[in-house]
Protein backbone atom coordinates (compact mmCIF):
# COMPACT_ATOMS: atom_id res chain seq x y z
CA UNK A 1 0.00 0.00 0.00
CA UNK A 2 1.42 3.25 -1.17
CA UNK A 3 1.29 6.10 1.55
CA UNK A 4 -0.49 9.40 0.37
CA UNK A 5 0.61 13.15 1.35
CA UNK A 6 -1.24 16.16 2.15
CA UNK A 7 1.43 18.28 0.11
CA UNK A 8 4.04 18.34 -2.99
CA UNK A 9 7.17 19.36 -3.17
CA UNK A 10 8.78 21.95 -4.49
CA UNK A 11 12.36 20.24 -5.96
CA UNK A 12 12.94 23.15 -8.13
CA UNK A 13 12.86 26.88 -9.41
CA UNK A 14 14.11 28.20 -12.71
CA UNK A 15 13.64 31.87 -13.12
CA UNK A 16 12.99 33.34 -16.79
CA UNK A 17 13.48 36.87 -16.52
CA UNK A 18 13.29 37.42 -20.34
CA UNK A 19 9.76 35.73 -20.66
CA UNK A 20 8.94 36.63 -17.22
CA UNK A 21 8.14 33.72 -15.58
CA UNK A 22 9.41 31.08 -13.54
CA UNK A 23 8.92 27.08 -13.68
CA UNK A 24 8.36 25.23 -10.43
CA UNK A 25 8.70 21.20 -10.72
CA UNK A 26 7.02 19.37 -7.94
CA UNK A 27 7.09 15.76 -6.29
CA UNK A 28 4.48 14.46 -4.43
CA UNK A 29 3.06 10.82 -3.09
CA UNK A 30 -0.55 9.32 -3.62
CA UNK A 31 -2.66 9.52 -6.39
CA UNK A 32 -2.85 13.02 -7.30
CA UNK A 33 -2.93 15.15 -10.71
CA UNK A 34 -1.29 18.51 -10.07
CA UNK A 35 -4.42 20.36 -10.71
CA UNK A 36 -4.93 18.78 -6.80
CA UNK A 37 -2.47 20.84 -5.10
CA UNK A 38 -3.08 24.92 -4.51
CA UNK A 39 -0.32 25.74 -6.94
CA UNK A 40 -2.06 29.12 -7.10
CA UNK A 41 -0.29 29.78 -4.32
CA UNK A 42 2.69 30.60 -5.98
CA UNK A 43 1.35 33.74 -8.21
CA UNK A 44 -0.85 33.42 -11.11
CA UNK A 45 -0.58 30.36 -12.88
CA UNK A 46 0.09 30.19 -16.57
CA UNK A 47 0.19 26.74 -17.50
CA UNK A 48 0.47 23.43 -15.41
CA UNK A 49 1.33 19.62 -16.57
CA UNK A 50 1.38 16.52 -14.58
CA UNK A 51 4.51 14.70 -16.20
CA UNK A 52 4.38 11.18 -13.95
CA UNK A 53 2.08 9.65 -11.28
CA UNK A 54 3.90 11.13 -8.81
CA UNK A 55 5.71 14.57 -10.22
CA UNK A 56 4.68 17.70 -12.11
CA UNK A 57 5.25 21.45 -13.07
CA UNK A 58 3.83 25.13 -13.05
CA UNK A 59 4.65 27.93 -14.51
CA UNK A 60 3.68 31.20 -12.93
CA UNK A 61 3.87 34.32 -14.24
CA UNK A 62 6.74 36.97 -12.45
CA UNK A 63 9.57 36.52 -10.40
CA UNK A 64 7.89 33.69 -7.94
CA UNK A 65 9.29 33.15 -4.20
CA UNK A 66 9.57 28.95 -4.43
CA UNK A 67 12.20 27.93 -2.47
CA UNK A 68 13.31 24.52 -2.46
CA UNK A 69 11.79 22.19 -0.48
CA UNK A 70 8.40 24.68 0.51
CA UNK A 71 5.44 22.67 0.47
CA UNK A 72 2.32 23.05 -1.39
CA UNK A 73 -1.18 21.82 -0.25
CA UNK A 74 -3.69 19.85 -1.39
CA UNK A 75 -6.71 22.14 -2.27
Amino acid sequence: MQTETLTALVTSVHHNPSEGTTRINLKWLGSHEIGDFNVEKLGKVLNCETETENSGWAIVEGLCRANLGDTIPLR
